[in-house]
C-alpha cells in the first residue's frame, strides 16, 4: 500500500529492482502495483511482478512448483527469475505485466464465488463452470487494459485460477465457503482477524473489480454478482439464479479475442501516425472550433 512503502522512498536504491507478490488493485485508484509504485516513489524504478499457483507452504516442502516473473524489462525479468529458478521451482518469463497483475488479482474474487458454490453444497460441474468463465471474464478484463489474450492461459492465469478456486489451502475460497453455508461475511472476517487464518483479498478486490469493469465497459456478469453478495444487494442464491437466467449466448471463450480486436481498431495508428483515440479528440476539437466560427459569424451578420 501507499502508505506502507511510502516511508521507504528514500531508502530504496532507485536502480534496485523491486519484486512484488502483492495482488489486488488499489479499491479508490484501481491502481495495479505496477502504476501505485512509481507514483508513491515519485520516480521510474525497475519492477518485477511474481505470480503463479504457488501455496507458500507446498514452497517451503519443495514440492514441483511453477510461475511467471513479469516485467518490461527483459534484463530485469531474467535478472530476478534467476533468484527464484531452482530444481523444485521453475519461473518463466514475460513482459505483459498488465496480464500478470490482472490475472493475480482478479482471481481471488473468483475463487470467493467457487467457494460460495461449495458452501452452498453444488457439485463440481458448477465450479468448472465458473473457473471456465471466470478465466474468460478476467482475460477480457485484461485484454481491455492491454495485456495480451495468451497470458491467461498460462500459470499467472487458469493457473492460479485453478488453484485458487479449488485448492484446500485457499483463504478466498474459504471465506467464501462460509458465505455459501449462510455465515454473514462482518462475522467471518472479524473471526478471521482474530485468528491466524489471513486476510481473503478478493473481498477487498471485489467492489474495485466492479468499478473497473463498469470503467473500461467489459461485461462481467460474475464480478458484478460476486460484488452484489458482498456488499449486501443480493443474497447467495439470487446471485446465482440472475446469472443463470441471463440470455443465452455465443461460446464466451472466443469474447477476449473480440475484445483485443476491439482495442488493435481503437489504438490503431492513422494518418500522421495517430491513434483512433487521438483522432477522436483531434476531430472532437475541430467540432467544438467550427461551432465557434458558426456562432461568431451568425452574430455578426445579426448585428450588421
Amino acid at each position: 500500500t501507499e502508505g506502507f512503502l511510502l516511508p521507504y522512498k528514500d531508502i530504496i536504491p532507485p536502480d534496485v529492482p523491486i519484486i512484488s507478490t502483492s495482488k489486488g488493485l488499489h479499491s479508490e485508484t484501481l491502481e495495479t502495483m505496477a502504476e501505485l509504485v512509481p507514483r508513491v516513489l515519485g520516480r521510474k524504478q525497475p519492477m518485477a511482478y511474481l505470480s503463479g499457483p504457488t501455496f507458500a507452504k507446498e514452497l517451503m516442502e519443495a514440492f514441483p512448483s511453477g510461475a511467471v516473473m513479469a516485467s518490461e524489462d527483459k534484463k530485469v525479468a531474467d535478472d530476478c527469475a534467476h533468484l527464484f529458478h531452482c530444481g523444485n521451482f521453475r519461473i518463466y518469463t514475460t513482459n505483459d505485466v498488465i496480464g500478470v497483475e490482472i490475472g493475480g488479482a482478479l482471481k481471488n474474487v473468483y475463487a470467493v464465488a467457487a467457494g460460495a458454490a461449495e458452501g452452498m453444497g453444488l457439485g463440481v460441474n458448477t465450479v468448472g463452470f465458473l473457473v471456465t468463465r471466470a478465466c474468460a471474464e478476467m482475460n477480457m478484463l485484461a485484454v481491455a487494459m492491454g495485456a495480451r489474450p495468451h497470458t491467461m492461459a498460462g500459470l499467472s492465469g487458469i493457473g492460479d485460477l485453478m488453484l485458487t478456486c479449488m485448492g484446500g489451502a485457499s483463504r478466498n475460497k474459504a471465506v467464501g465457503a462460509r458465505i455459501g453455508k449462510g455465515e454473514s461475511l462482518k462475522s467471518i472476517l472479524e473471526e478471521r482477524k482474530k485468528s491466524l487464518e489471513g486476510v481473503a483479498e478478493g473481498v477487498a478486490t471485489a467492489p474495485a473489480a466492479e468499478k473497473l469493469a463498469k470503467k473500461l465497459e467489459v461485461e462481467a456478469p460474475l464480478v458484478m454478482a460476486l460484488a452484489s453478495v458482498l456488499d449486501g444487494r443480493a443474497n447467495i442464491r439470487e446471485a446465482i439464479m440472475t446469472l443463470m437466467t441471463r440470455p443465452r449466448s455465443e461460446d464466451f471463450s472466443r469474447l477476449p479475442h473480440l475484445k483485443e480486436e476491439e482495442v488493435r481498431r481503437r489504438c490503431a495508428p492513422g494518418p500522421f501516425n495517430m491513434s483512433g483515440k487521438e483522432w477522436a479528440a483531434v476531430a472532437a476539437v475541430q467540432a467544438v472550433a467550427l461551432l465557434g466560427l458558426g456562432a461568431a459569424f451568425f452574430l455578426r451578420k445579426k448585428n450588421a
